[in-house]
């Protein structure tokens, strides 16, 4: 934890330690999935699940607990030995929450990227899968979703394929195909990693108005009378 309080993750050698790693995105969700792994993952786990840890391969639905007071009911996963993820309502509070619970039990926060170097690395046929694996946790849109998921199939790796394939290719045609990939990638990242737009404009100008229709729902409220929306909508 820095001077300000806020959670600061550990860096180095995460193999022989006890690893505590938050594996969705920021921000609120329906579920919040958060990564205990290393030695002792399964002995921190037991002190703060109300029933047996389970075992490999399997998953148990339960509470999360910190002595008497619920934290909150999970489904507690354990997918690998010495790996097991949490997957518990969304609210980033609560997941900053069990974050700091397991820290509080010898858990040391590491980066998502390290528990997929560690536990997913060796199912990918790429280090182009691993990464579109990894960014996939955190895009910002659906649609930033499923563009990573093509680029473990096409995509960037279609193109990483050709080049392989091919018997005879100048560098000056790979450099050429870089630029075009490169191009194509700037409006990409704007589904990845999405994008604020605001409505901006004087009181009972319509900005209410127009923010329903975009939304195809009643977002905000609308009225004759000028600042009537001082709510923050999502």
């Amino acid at each position: 934890m820095d001077s300000q309080g806020k959670l600061q993750k550990s860096s180095g050698d995460c193999s022989s330690s006890l690893n505590v790693s938050v594996l969705t995105a920021s921000g609120s969700a329906a579920i919040a999935s958060v990564a205990v792994w290393g030695q002792g993952a399964d002995t921190l786990l037991s002190r703060l699940f109300s029933r047996t840890v389970p075992p490999c391969g399997q998953l148990a639905y339960g509470q999360l607990r910190d002595g008497q007071k619920l934290i909150d009911s999970i489904v507690l996963a354990c997918e690998r030995p010495d790996c097991y993820v949490v997957h518990c309502h969304g609210n980033p509070l609560l997941t900053e929450q069990i974050v700091r619970l397991c820290q509080r039990h010898g858990g040391r926060l590491t980066s998502s990227e390290a528990y997929f170097y560690e536990h997913v690395q060796a199912e990918c046929q790429s280090q182009i899968e691993l990464e579109a694996r990894m960014a996939m946790t955190q895009a910002a849109t659906l649609e930033g979703v499923e563009l990573l998921a093509g680029q473990i199939e096409a995509g960037l790796s279609a193109w990483a394929r050709n080049w392989l394939k091919a018997a005879a290719i100048e560098t000056k045609q790979i450099h050429k195909d870089c630029e075009e990939i490169l191009r194509r990638s700037e409006p990409a990242k704007q589904l990845v990693k999405g994008v604020r737009i605001g409505l901006l404009g004087p009181p009972n100008s319509g900005k209410s108005t127009l923010l329903n229709r975009l939304a195809a729902e009643h977002t905000a409220l609308v009225s004759e009378m000028a600042g009537t929306t001082r709510d923050w909508v999502s």
